[in-house]
């Protein structure tokens, strides 16, 4: 498997983090925005209209990132810079590929190789270069941001196009009716929209909670009296996309008590792969004299997130009813 990194521009610096990030819903691949138009295979670029452009650039020149710093490289170097990013060595994205030299040369001179030779750097034929994708991207989140269901988005320069993650197809639809009705929209080959979790009408689930396997950790008295509540503590186990409880189910009927654990599972883009202990406490009451016998029911399986099957267990324990 080959794993590609994003190069920073001149000036910029190269942070590498591992978050334990994990995605929470099986996405489709990205699709390119149906926007009401034909697009045929040989459409052409269209850039941005310059009053628009001109305009936007005012709007964000006060928020630069490198994004920016990679866009006036778009503008200085020849052959149409595009981006870069490491795969198995340095990777640089032009729209003409026939000005290698010029333009390897022109970003090395900028110190944008990252001190690479030229001749050991590869180059890729790109649609836009990165000025038209940054014009672009930002005139459409001006408005992309708004009612559409959009969670995320990105220049995604190995792809050469304007990436967004939204929750469900009823979010994609949402977003496109958005894009669609901009003047003027995207032009063909540019947005492509990607499904990164579930509507929000079904990111939000009650999930049976996780039980440890170590049951000396449950904390209940061995003697309680008969018509009074006590308490019994259970640690449960959560992370990922489920980060809080709901609330327990418990029933009592003569000396048997049922009690089933529960948490809340919140799908999102992503979900931390982390681990969360809690303490759940519930209070119980027996209002008959002798043996009770109290069943604790949850999982053994991680349900954090949404495509695995609950494995139910049932622990029990007892304490005398004086």
């Amino acid at each position: 498997m080959t794993t590609s990194y994003r190069l920073p521009a001149p000036g910029g610096a190269l942070a590498v983090a591992i978050l334990g990030l994990a995605c929470t819903h099986p996405s489709e691949a990205p699709r390119w925005a149906h926007v009401g138009q034909s697009c045929p295979a040989d459409a052409p670029i269209v850039e941005l209209p310059a009053t628009l452009r001109d305009s936007v650039r005012r709007l964000w020149a006060a928020f630069r990132t490198d994004d920016d710093r990679w866009a006036d490289l778009a503008r200085e170097v020849p052959g149409g810079f595009a981006g870069m990013m490491l795969e198995g060595g340095l990777v640089v994205f032009l729209v003409d590929t026939t000005q290698r030299d010029a333009a390897l040369a022109a970003l090395a001179a900028r110190g944008a190789l990252q001190g690479r030779e030229p001749k050991r750097v590869r180059v890729r034929k790109a649609r836009w270069d990165f000025a038209q994708l940054i014009d672009w991207y930002h005139y459409l989140n001006l408005s992309a941001w708004s009612d559409s269901g959009e969670v995320q988005s990105d220049i995604d320069e190995e792809h050469n196009r304007i990436s967004y993650g939204v929750m469900g197809a009823s979010g994609r639809r949402r977003l496109e009716r958005v894009l669609a009705q901009l003047r003027p929209p995207p032009p063909c080959f540019l947005v492509a929209i990607e499904v990164v979790g579930p509507p929000p009408e079904k990111a939000v689930s009650r999930v049976p909670a996780r039980l440890g396997s170590d049951t000396t950790r449950i904390i209940l008295p061995d003697t309680v009296s008969r018509g009074r509540e006590f308490p019994m503590t259970v640690p449960t186990f959560g992370g990922g996309c489920i980060r809080e409880l709901a609330p327990t189910d418990v029933s009592v009927h003569g000396l048997r008590a049922r009690v089933t654990f529960y948490h809340v599972r919140r799908q999102g883009a992503f979900c931390l792969g982390d681990r969360i202990e809690f303490r759940q406490t519930v209070q119980l009451r027996f209002d008959k004299s002798g043996l009770a016998t109290i069943e604790l029911r949850g999982v053994t399986n991680g349900l954090e997130f949404g495509d695995a099957k609950p494995q139910w267990v049932i622990v029990e324990r007892h304490v005398v009813v004086r």
